[in-house]
């Protein structure tokens, strides 16, 4: 299914809130957007990450719905043990 322009619009501004944001890093963070509804897949560090990306979505205009599917940990990097 195509999506409309408007849809990807949408996910492209909230791709760019996500990114601009400094207490987030986002690029584990994918974005999926449908009729004003947004889905937020991926991984983050914390749970404050999770919730700050979130928020974020929320913060772009035309947005109905924010369905946070962000895990926690996994696929994130994690420091080398010597």
């Amino acid at each position: 299914m195509e999506q409309s322009v408007i849809d990807v619009r949408l996910r492209q501004h909230v791709m760019e809130e996500l990114a601009e944001d400094p207490q987030l890093a986002s690029a584990n963070i994918r974005v999926e957007a449908s009729s004003g509804r947004v889905v937020l897949t991926g991984s983050v560090t914390s749970d404050s990450q999770r919730r700050v990306a979130e928020r974020d979505a929320w913060w772009v205009d035309m947005v109905q719905a924010v369905e946070n599917r962000l895990v926690v940990g996994l696929g994130t990097e994690r420091p080398r043990q010597a």
